[in-house]
């Protein structure tokens, strides 16, 4: 992670974002090859088929993005919330965070 990443990031988040690489990024789902979208999907699949296989139907709650807290709600048993559900991750910025993650992984020789 870049330096000038880094002073933006709340204290411990550069913690969290190495062990992010550790376990997802280069971890035994992706294996470092998130650049490679077909074995990225597969790879996401396959992981989630791995947990609905082995995680109990009553604590898994597969959620479809835009169904708004019912369900979220309903699964936790409790009220459900007033207020819009939020919608502040979009696919633009989403791809411009992984993007840049990328790019700060690259240049990147140690871990933060």
């Amino acid at each position: 992670m870049t330096l000038r990443l880094r002073a933006h990031l709340p204290p411990g988040i550069a913690k969290i974002h190495a062990v992010n690489r550790k376990l997802i990024w280069n971890g035994p789902v992706l294996q470092g090859r998130f650049k490679d979208r077909a074995f990225a999907i597969r790879a996401f699949e396959e992981y989630n088929a791995t947990v609905r296989r082995e995680l109990a139907t009553e604590r898994l709650l597969v959620y479809e993005i835009g169904a708004g807290w019912q369900p979220i709600c309903d699964f936790l048993e409790v009220a459900v919330r007033d207020g819009e559900f939020p919608h502040l991750n979009d696919r633009q910025e989403f791809w411009g965070r992984v993007r840049a993650r990328l790019a700060g992984t690259a240049h990147s020789s140690h871990p933060s």
